[in-house]
């Protein structure tokens, strides 16, 4: 409130959902475990981030001098001296230059001649003082001369003794450096299943730290079902319940030090409450009062439709907004993410009672629970069937997934906006069925060895050899059940002048195999560590185990297994990998730039060339 400047009691203030903190690697895997993608994805995100140098020069006009002014210009340094020695220097010291000097006198002399033209021959002196100070100003801050930047002609480095090692890195290698030893989990022993109804199981674990207890209830209901969903979560969230606002709301939550809140996806929705164990049942009582009892306010709809516009402001001249979008479209068509949700008119005409009516259904579906705490798990479930969280007779619904597009031959599809200074590219070669038993090693292999680390082949040929990126980066993912066609995507971020070169290094890195067997064995090894270190915490071990007895049909912790058999590859499974999934393949290109400051016509060679317009892609 006293940021906002808002009174505590007033509906219309910024209020929290408590779900507002950085959520440690197991929460952030417990909210979405069956999409571990989103974890990984954040890592993309994160790669796709410009850094912006605030405190670059100033970017000035160059000003051309009148001949007949340099003709006499040592008069006129001698008369603008005392400004000239304002900014003569930089903040460093050094001394700007002559052609600084004749631009600051030049400066000084339009200002005073227009001076006259506006005020008269004689200027008081008052008018005096604020020009001189202005002037000075101007010439402390480095203006006006600033020299035109040409662009260099330039060709990317030859990579020269890849397999060579200083003598630094030789010591490093030769350090004994104990095995890390893998964690192996019971989870037979660490978790314990309790059917809740005949449609709904709940996997629960001990807390062996503290008192704080975690409680998921999946629902498989979510935007596949009904667009408006999203929105009646958001809306949720933001209301109070019964006879108190949301302060009030938020305020009981907070004295029982619990959190509750409802959350969606494509396939799921999720039903989460927290705290300490002794407040379980109190935290849970005042989650149902919201959900029997929610006290409207159409205000918070208003509030949507703001925060919409907002969105819609921001994406305007987002690159990766508009590069995820072009992809979203051109792959999903009509269920694009970025099409397939209510608009601000519709947003506009909806009722809060109609967007609660939205959330029953969600209780109306198949689902799992997910548990950690102290308490018998046997009590968890009956609480849950108590208050009618999870019901009996109820639709169960089998995964779904979008289909993508599939393409036959080659394209390429931008985006375009005269802002972009820089390209955003997407690049996809779609593949056919995974064989999950028999690859699964040479996937993660690959996909180190490609761009696991600044060490992998993209960061290193296009980013540090060719200077072609800000950011790169590619891997190959699949669907474990072959529900959807498995793909090599790939990724560059870079100046728009260089969107050929860079689109071309790219495809020649993803089409052919890069051979460089020097990096194998180091990848590989980095690879295994990494897997080895990875040690799951205590509240990931409930949805971990879920995947695995209802996805992968195993009750085994199988991370050990997948880590050996990614010990005993060799290179040439890395090439033969390739050669089944990727080689001979239509490369699809996805670009948002600024199509002004890259050649449409030599991106033909890839295949047709379409522009996509924004008010197609993108949906308000």
């Amino acid at each position: 409130c006293l940021t906002t400047n808002s009174d505590i009691d007033d509906p219309k203030r910024l209020r929290y959902t408590q779900q507002e903190y950085l959520k440690s690697e197991e929460e952030m895997a417990a909210l979405f475990p069956d999409h571990p993608e989103v974890l990984t994805n954040t890592l993309e995100v994160a790669d796709k981030v410009d850094l912006y140098k605030i405190d670059h020069d100033y970017i000035l006009p160059k000003y051309k001098i009148d001949e007949g002014f340099l003709a006499d210009i040592d008069s006129h340094l001698e008369k603008y001296a005392e400004f000239i020695e304002a900014g003569k220097n930089d903040p460093k010291g050094l001394y700007r230059g002559d052609d600084f000097c004749k631009s600051v006198a030049y400066l000084c002399h339009l200002t005073y001649e227009g001076a006259k033209i506006r005020y008269g021959e004689k200027l008081t002196d008052e008018q005096a003082e604020r020009i001189a100070f202005e002037l000075k100003t101007i010439s402390s801050m480095g203006f006006p001369d600033k020299p035109e930047t040409i662009k260099p002609d330039w060709d990317h480095l030859e990579a020269q003794n890849q397999g060579e090692k200083t003598d630094f890195a030789k010591h490093i290698a030769e350090r004994k450096v104990k095995d890390i030893k893998p964690q192996v989990l019971d989870y037979k022993k660490l978790v314990q299943t309790v059917p809740v109804t005949k449609n709904c199981t709940l996997y629960a674990s001990k807390n062996p730290k503290n008192d704080l207890f975690s409680l998921d209830i999946y629902y498989h209901y979510g935007s596949f079902d009904n667009h408006n969903i999203e929105q009646a979560m958001s809306y949720f969230s933001s209301i109070g319940a019964a006879d108190m606002p949301p302060e009030q709301y938020s305020i009981e939550m907070d004295c029982l030090g619990g959190s509750f809140s409802l959350q969606s996806g494509g396939d799921y929705s999720y039903f989460s409450l927290s705290g300490p164990e002794e407040n379980m049942e109190k935290i849970l009582e005042l989650a149902m009062l919201k959900l029997r009892n929610p006290r409207h306010d159409q205000q918070q709809i208003k509030n949507l439709v703001e925060q919409l516009k907002a969105y819609r402001k921001e994406s305007k001249n987002d690159a990766s907004t508009w590069t995820s979008a072009l992809y979203e479209y051109i792959m999903y068509g009509d269920s694009s993410d970025y099409i397939n949700h209510a608009t601000i008119k519709e947003i506009k005409k909806m009722k809060g009672e109609d967007l609660v009516k939205l959330i029953d259904n969600i209780f109306l579906r198949d689902g799992y629970v997910t548990y950690v705490g102290n308490s018998n798990p046997n009590h968890v479930a009956e609480l849950l069937r108590k208050n009618n969280l999870v019901r009996e007779n109820v639709t169960v619904m089998p995964k779904r997934i979008r289909q993508p597009h599939t393409f036959s031959e080659g394209a390429v599809f931008y985006a375009s906006n005269k802002k972009f200074l820089k390209s955003d590219v997407d690049l996809r070669i779609g593949s056919t069925n995974f064989d999950y038993k028999n690859d699964r090693a040479a996937c993660a292999m690959f996909n180190e060895y490609m761009s696991g680390s600044m060490a992998g082949i993209f960061f290193q040929e296009i980013r540090e050899m060719r200077s072609l990126a800000y950011s790169t980066y590619g891997s190959f993912s699949y669907d474990r059940f072959n529900r959807k066609p498995s793909q090599y995507y790939g990724y560059v971020g870079t100046q728009c002048d260089k969107t050929n070169d860079a689109i071309a290094a790219m495809r020649d890195l993803m089409v052919t195999f890069p051979e460089r067997p020097s990096k194998f064995d180091g990848a590989r090894d980095y690879l295994i560590s990494v897997r080895n270190s990875n040690y799951l915490t205590f509240r990931s071990f409930p949805s971990n185990y879920r995947y695995l007895v209802e996805e992968e049909k195993t009750d085994r912790d199988n991370r050990t297994e997948i880590t050996e058999e990614i010990r005993r590859l060799k290179y040439d499974d890395l090439q033969a990998f390739h050669k089944k999934y990727i080689e001979g393949r239509p490369l699809i290109v996805f670009i948002s730039g600024n199509d002004k400051k890259f050649d449409l016509k030599a991106l033909g060679q890839y295949g047709k060339v379409q522009e996509v317009k924004y008010k197609n892609m993108i949906r308000f």
